[in-house]
């Protein structure tokens, strides 16, 4: 049978890791806050986004080098507090001569409740319902979410090491999108 192989689709793999999938969103979350085509550029898809993002740069810095310091039984990841909570602990962020773990101001302590509580659950476990957004507070939660990814992406030393030049500058690029697109105070 002439041809048949011109009929065989080559098989495509999607390859990713923890760090490659917390860049991929933070860079949505770029494309989303820069967007001004949406009837508002600080949308739902920017707040579980920027979650993801979060979540994920938090498992990457617990993580360092070691996947276990992410489980909280075999095959069971911990959930975004507890990778919250550890991130803020010396006993999990300053293995092998780590800098010091996450300091949280109570701003940032604020918006991370927002962005998680308040917006993020509520996205993805919608009620049915009409749901109003004042949204003039999102440009503050946004910084405030930014200097906590900067922090875990790009300054917390063992987790910084564990990027190639690539990542980084995919990563600075996109905080400085954001920035550059929410609304001066």
């Amino acid at each position: 049978m002439s041809g048949s192989a011109d009929l065989v689709e080559e098989t495509k793999w999607l390859t990713i890791d923890a760090r490659e999938n917390a860049i991929d969103s933070l860079e949505r979350a770029a494309e989303f806050v820069c967007r001004r085509d949406l009837p508002t550029h600080l949308s739902k898809w920017t707040a579980i986004c920027l979650h993801n993002a979060l979540y994920g740069f938090l498992i990457c810095a617990v993580e360092g080098s070691d996947y276990h310091n992410v489980l909280q039984k075999p095959g069971r990841l911990i959930c975004f507090q507890e990778a919250l909570r550890r991130a803020q602990q010396d006993k999990w962020m300053k293995r092998g001569g780590g800098s010091p773990p996450l300091r949280l101001s109570e701003e940032e302590k604020s918006a991370i409740k927002k962005l998680t509580s308040t917006l993020r659950n509520a996205f993805e476990h919608f009620v049915p319902g009409t749901w109003g957004i004042e949204e003039s507070g999102w440009p503050d939660i946004i910084r405030n979410i930014l200097r906590v990814i900067k922090f875990l992406a790009l300054e917390y030393f063992p987790a910084r090491t564990l990027l190639d030049g690539g990542q980084v500058k995919r990563i600075q690029n996109a905080l400085d999108s954001i920035q550059r697109a929410i609304p001066c105070r």
